[in-house]
């Protein structure tokens, strides 16, 4: 269960060993989908951890361009409407570049 303002441990990746391991314990998570991640700056979940909740994050890097953190906005599942979906993406996205810039993160 996730409780409102508690932080949560975020795993970090630094080898392709790391990576591995994680998959190899997330059914969710996949290769493919950490690079559409990457690519996109964001990911949006809609019930797979929890069919009643619905999520948008984007990944925090740090001064070596390494995801340490992530930022994002959970609700109830159907409360993120399409044209308020948009904006949201777009308020974590420049919120997580944000902080990633005043954790030293340059981007390329």
């Amino acid at each position: 269960m996730i409780t409102v303002n508690e932080p949560l441990e975020v795993d970090h990746f630094s080898s392709p060993e790391e990576i591995d391991s994680l998959l190899k314990q997330d059914s969710f998570t996949t290769k493919k989908a950490l690079n559409k991640i990457l690519a996109d700056g964001y990911t949006i979940s809609q019930g797979e951890r929890d069919a009643a909740v619905e999520s948008i994050a984007a990944p925090i890097f740090n001064s070596s361009g390494e995801v340490k953190y992530a930022l994002f906005l959970t609700g109830p599942i159907g409360r993120f409407t399409t044209p308020l979906k948009k904006k949201m993406v777009e308020a974590i996205c420049a919120a997580a570049k944000q902080l990633s810039a005043r954790m030293g993160y340059i981007e390329k």
